[in-house]
């Protein structure tokens, strides 16, 4: 089963809580389906078992950080750029990117690879904002991140 595409973020004007908490279970599943879907094309295959073995730990995590999120209050949010027009920009950012990478899928690896790598470098500006506000995902960006760094390269 390919990757499916999504829209990140879901509907502008919509309670910033929920639609934080949404994007939460959305990088979640595009790395689950990115490791156990297209893991041989998009990782180094030597650090797949590993990744994956680690995975159920890491999803449990983006439950209760989804839930959190949830009960993130406005102001918070605020503070860290992550309400109206702010949060309509960076999510707008994302799909852009993501629209990239959805398109390269089934294409030539190299510039698959490259469209993912930026795609989780877009979502870690946004993630990252949101760890600062609600704290508990960081172990979530950290995944990300080595799984980030697992992409190969034009080496």
């Amino acid at each position: 089963m390919p990757i499916e595409p999504v829209v990140f973020g879901g509907k502008s004007g919509s309670v910033p809580q929920q639609r934080l908490a949404r994007f939460v279970g959305q990088v979640g599943g595009l790395l689950h389906a990115a490791i156990f879907e297209e893991g041989e094309k998009l990782f180094y295959s030597e650090l797949l078992p590993e990744m994956r073995d680690a995975w159920p730990s890491v999803s449990n995590r983006f439950g209760t950080y989804t839930v959190q999120v949830s009960d993130a209050s406005t102001q918070t949010l605020q503070e860290h750029g992550l309400t109206e027009e702010e949060l309509d920009f960076k999510f707008s950012a994302i799909n852009f990117i993501a629209r990239r990478f959805y398109q390269s899928l089934g294409g030539a690896l190299q510039p698959m690879r490259d469209w993912f790598s930026k795609l989780l470098e877009i979502i870690d500006k946004l993630l990252r904002s949101l760890v600062a506000a609600v704290p508990g995902g960081g172990a979530i960006e950290e995944y990300k991140d080595i799984c980030e760094s697992l992409i190969p390269t034009g080496e």
